[in-house]
């Protein structure tokens, strides 16, 4: 029989078992412990912003409708990339959507608008076509950030295409460390308390007999507008949370992220 061999599997089943969610069980039923739980905050500036954009157009023809778009976003993409030094990887457009619109026969005077004779119309006809195309850029220089909002809402499209801001995000390239920094901190944080009110009872505290990391919450900075509007009209509008000074400036207070980790603990007590 090989004896090194099995003490090595005996000792193997041994830590397993010290391990095992049972022995957590049976040490909390035997062992004076304490219970505490913990937080673990660490707060970062963000280092790069998310904007979501809208570009929409409408024409008669389809074909032009889906042309003027198109020229609309090379404009805005030269902008960003010319203007602002935006690496390609950074921008990100959707595919294009077309869909007509429809006007009822019933409304003489916009058919006369558009060169339609109510006589031979039937139930509605295409009155125009809608395009809509996304745009989703990643800047990463902060401090220009309100610079390139400002250009981008005040940007002058060509044939009534129109840019929308409908979102923007403040986030950090720094999450996986900064995780690991807050779970860290939250462990410290929890013996500490743990500690303390052993002090005070004049006992010691152990080893951990159980431990259990919350999930981490990284937020964003997430200032929305409410709907997708016309550049110069949401231009001439003021929120709490996004602010135009003179010239439609905009004015953007990015904050600090908070990256919070939430940690439950059961430590042993022993006597002093």
């Amino acid at each position: 029989m090989n004896f090194p061999y099995m003490r090595s599997v005996l000792f193997l089943t041994f830590f397993l078992f010290m391990c095992s969610p049972l022995n957590a069980e049976a040490q909390l039923a035997t062992q004076p412990n304490i219970q505490v739980s913990a937080d673990g905050i660490i707060s970062v500036e963000p280092d790069y912003a998310v904007i979501r954009m809208n570009v929409t157009g409408r024409h008669r023809e389809a074909g032009k409708a889906v042309n003027y778009s198109g020229d609309a976003m090379g404009q805005i993409i030269s902008v960003l990339k010319q203007g602002f030094s935006v690496a390609e990887k950074d921008i990100q457009t959707s595919m294009i959507r077309v869909h007509p619109v429809y006007v009822s026969c019933h409304n003489e005077k916009r058919l006369q608008q558009i060169g339609i004779d109510p006589q031979f119309c039937q139930g509605s006809v295409v009155d125009y076509y809608n395009t809509s195309r996304g745009l989703t850029l990643k800047y990463r220089d902060i401090e220009k950030f309100p610079e390139l909002l400002s250009r981008m809402l005040n940007i002058t499209l060509k044939n009534d295409v129109q840019l929308s801001v409908y979102s923007m995000q403040f986030k950090t390239e720094k999450e996986d460390d900064l995780k690991r920094q807050a779970r860290l901190l939250a462990a410290e944080n929890a013996k500490k308390k743990a500690e303390e009110v052993a002090k005070a009872l004049d006992a010691e505290v152990g080893g951990p007999i159980q431990i259990n990391v919350d999930r981490v919450n990284v937020p964003v900075v997430n200032i929305p507008l409410a709907e997708a509007m016309p550049a110069m009209a949401k231009s001439r509008m003021m929120t709490a949370d996004f602010a135009y000074g003179g010239g439609n400036q905009a004015s953007v207070a990015v904050g600090e992220i908070e990256i919070r980790a939430s940690i439950n603990a059961v430590f042993a007590l022993e006597d002093d």
